[in-house]
């Protein structure tokens, strides 16, 4: 992840953040000419991995669903991931950088007709996002269960 900060210019630390996490989409092509975010770049290449789990039946879930983890590597490749952070000069920042792209690309998923992945998709619309753990993203946030399990609604995608 390259960090292109002025270090003789002050900057808050939610202002640090944003250029990180500009230089991270900026670092993946998702960067208009005019230097915005590519929210419809984004959305084809969420589409690609999106439209490829479908789901028939129940029991299809757990073996076709997409973990946000899995959906941050496809369309941020070269972005730290967790298991990453440590080796990172700042880790702080870099769990930070991940969580608002994690969140970006949770939020390009929408269940609503407005979400930009869903209106590519068109009739099969992402349906549901499910509690299914498959990598250390997903799991950062989990809740136990009475039973034990653990609990994160919105953990991965599936298209019904």
């Amino acid at each position: 992840m390259s960090y292109d900060i002025d270090e003789d210019v002050v900057l808050t630390e939610k202002q640090v953040l944003d250029a990180a996490v500009h230089a991270a989409w900026g670092d993946e092509g998702y960067l208009t000419e005019s230097g915005e975010k590519d929210k419809a770049k984004l959305a084809e290449v969420l589409y690609a991995e999106v439209a490829k789990a479908v789901v028939n039946a129940t029991k299809e879930r757990a073996g076709k669903a997409i973990t946000r983890g899995t959906l941050v590597k496809t369309a941020f490749p070269s972005l730290p991931g967790p298991d990453a952070w440590t080796n990172e000069p700042d880790p702080e920042l870099a769990g930070k950088v991940y969580g608002e792209v994690l969140s970006a690309v949770w939020d390009m998923l929408g269940l609503d007709k407005k979400s930009l992945v869903q209106r590519l998709l068109g009739e099969r619309r992402v349906r549901r996002r499910r509690a299914l753990f498959g990598d250390v993203a997903d799991r950062a946030g989990a809740r136990r269960r009475g039973d034990g399990t653990e609990e994160q609604p919105g953990a991965s995608a599936v298209l019904e």
